[in-house]
């Protein structure tokens, strides 16, 4: 028991030390790496929220993600798309915005927005 309590004891009072990684900008995403092919995703889930002014990192990965499949990286059998999550303040121009910048018909095939609001 005493042995229990001084290592209990040791280990509240050592420093506990923890990697940070600064946050990654929408300019440090470049790509997107999988392991290997069982590590392929059915979804990307991604939350949009305008007023945290994240429209450029959601529209970089939807770029990345329509690339993968428009130069042949992905097989048609593992083929995903970018599930939007969208905040409460989402508003059709936001929508309107995402079209524009990647391209009505790279939402409508490697997009799709949860519709739960």
């Amino acid at each position: 028991m005493a042995a229990a309590c001084a290592i209990a004891i040791s280990t509240l009072l050592s420093p506990v030390e923890a990697r940070v990684r600064n946050f990654a900008s929408a300019k440090d995403v470049q790509s997107l790496k999988f392991l290997s092919a069982n590590h392929m995703p059915v979804k990307v889930l991604v939350v949009y929220s305008p007023n945290q002014k994240n429209q450029n990192f959601v529209i970089t990965l939807m770029n990345i993600v329509a690339d993968m499949h428009d130069k042949g990286l992905v097989k048609p059998e593992d083929a995903f798309k970018v599930h939007v999550i969208p905040s409460w303040e989402m508003q059709e121009a936001d929508y309107a915005f995402i079209r524009e910048k990647v391209g009505a018909e790279r939402v409508k095939k490697y997009v799709e927005f949860n519709n739960v609001y």
